[in-house]
C-alpha cells in the first residue's frame, strides 16, 4: 500500500506494459468504428421467444445531471453517486433535492496525473473505490474519516468489484501469458488469491470474452456476463464455480474473431470482425440477475427493439430465465444502469431516470 510516494511508476512499469495498454487501446477505436459498418444481427430470427413481463417498470422520476457524470458509481437511500470524466473526482447527485456537486477524492496532483481519463469509481457505504485500470491503481476513500489509501496492481486489469471493505475481485493480465484470469485481492495484505479460470482461454489478450463482472451484495455471488457469447458463470467469493449457464438467446459460439499485427516482439491483438455484443451490459441484485441484451427475439420487432433496452431476468442461483422486461424510448445516449433496492437507475447524457420495477 502506498501512502506518500507517488511520483514514479514501478520500476520498468510503464515499459514492461506498453504492448498490454496499446493492445487495451487500439481495439476500442477499431471496435467503435466496426460497430457502425457493422450488418444487424437483428435483422434475422433466432429461434427464441421473451417471456415479457404484464407490469412494466414505472417511472417515477426524470433529474438532470452534470455533463460531468460518466457512470454510476453508487446508490444510497438519499444520494446518487457517478465516475466523474475528470479522473479522482466523483459526482454526487441528491435525489431530493436535485441538487448535483462534485468531490475531489484524489488532492494529491501527483497521483492525480497518473489517473487517467478511463478511471471509473464504486460506492459501497462510506467507502469510495478508484479503479484506474491502465495505470493498475486502486484507491480507497473513506467519506466519514476522510483517510485515503492507494494500492499498485503489478498487472492491468480490467474488471473489478468490490465484496467487502476489505477484498475485491479483479480480472487482469497474467505475466508471460496472452489470457486474463480472476483473482481475489485482499487490500490489507495486498495478497492476490486464486488465479480462477471464468472463461476460456482463447489466447487473445481476453478480449474475446470480455464481459461485465458483478456482484450480489445481499447473497454474496458473482456473476460473469460475456459480451460476445451467451455464456453466464456464476461463483462464489472464494472463485468456486456454482453453475455456467448461458442467456435466453441462441448464440453459443463466440462471435469475436480476432486478428494480431505487429508491435516488436509482442504484437497488438485486436478485432478482425465487426462487432455487436449479445449482453451489453448486467446488474445484480437480491438473487436475480439482470442482462441487457443486445439480440432481438423472434416475438420482437425490430424498430421496436432497436429503440428500447430489453432486459432479461435470471434466478441468480442456477441461471434459470425468469423472464424480461424492456424500457421504451431510452435507448439514445445511455450510459449504464443498475438495479438497487427494486429500483432501476439508468443514466443517459443529461439526466438520471429512476424506475420501480
Amino acid at each position: 500500500m502506498q501512502t506518500q510516494k507517488f511520483s514514479t511508476w514501478p520500476e520498468n512499469g510503464f515499459l514492461k506494459w506498453l504492448p498490454t495498454i496499446l493492445m487495451m487501446i487500439i481495439p476500442l477505436g477499431i471496435m467503435a468504428m466496426l460497430v457502425k459498418i457493422s450488418p444487424d444481427i437483428n435483422k434475422q430470427s433466432h429461434g427464441f421467444n421473451r417471456n415479457f413481463i404484464t407490469q412494466e417498470p414505472t417511472l417515477l422520476k426524470k433529474i438532470p445531471v452534470g455533463k460531468l457524470s460518466k457512470y454510476i458509481a453508487g446508490v444510497t437511500p438519499t444520494d446518487v453517486y457517478f465516475s466523474s470524466m475528470k479522473p479522482g473526482q466523483i459526482e454526487r447527485l441528491e435525489l431530493n433535492t436535485g441538487n448535483y456537486s462534485s468531490i475531489m477524492v484524489v488532492t494529491n496532483p501527483v497521483l492525480q496525473k497518473r489517473l487517467s481519463a478511463s478511471c471509473q469509481a464504486e460506492i459501497n457505504g462510506p467507502y469510495v473505490r478508484l479503479f484506474d485500470s491502465p495505470s493498475g491503481l486502486m484507491i480507497t476513500g473513506n467519506r466519514l474519516t476522510h483517510k485515503m489509501e492507494v494500492h499498485q496492481s503489478p498487472e492491468l486489469f480490467t474488471r473489478f468489484v468490490s465484496i467487502s471493505p476489505e477484498k475485491v475481485f479483479l480480472r487482469k493480465f497474467v505475466n508471460g501469458e496472452k489470457d486474463q484470469s480472476f483473482y481475489k485481492y485482499d487490500l490489507q495484505t495486498e495478497q492476490f488469491y486464486g488465479k480462477m479460470k471464468i472463461t476460456d482461454n482463447k489466447t487473445d489478450g481476453g478480449l474475446s470474452t470480455d464481459g461485465e463482472l458483478v456482484f450480489d451484495h445481499v447473497n454474496g455471488t458473482l456473476a460473469y456476463v460475456e459480451h460476445n457469447s451467451n455464456r453466464i458463470t456464476l461463483f462464489d467469493t472464494s472463485g468456486q464455480v456454482l453453475k455456467v449457464s448461458h442467456s435466453i438467446d441462441t448464440f453459443a459460439t463466440n462471435l469475436f474473431q480476432t486478428n494480431k499485427f505487429g508491435y516488436q516482439t509482442d504484437g497488438i491483438i485486436t478485432n478482425n470482425a465487426p462487432v455487436q455484443f449479445v449482453n451489453q451490459s448486467a446488474s445484480f441484485e437480491n438473487g436475480i440477475l439482470y442482462v441487457q441484451s443486445g439480440v432481438r427475439s423472434d416475438n420482437q420487432n425490430l424498430i421496436d427493439f432497436n429503440e428500447a433496452v430489453v432486459i432479461d431476468r435470471y434466478d441468480g442461483k442456477d441461471g434459470t430465465y425468469i423472464g424480461s422486461f424492456q424500457l421504451k424510448g431510452v435507448k439514445d445516449g445511455i450510459r449504464n444502469w443498475v438495479v438497487r433496492d427494486q429500483k432501476l437507475y439508468l443514466l443517459s447524457n443529461s439526466r438520471l431516470s429512476i424506475y420501480s420495477l
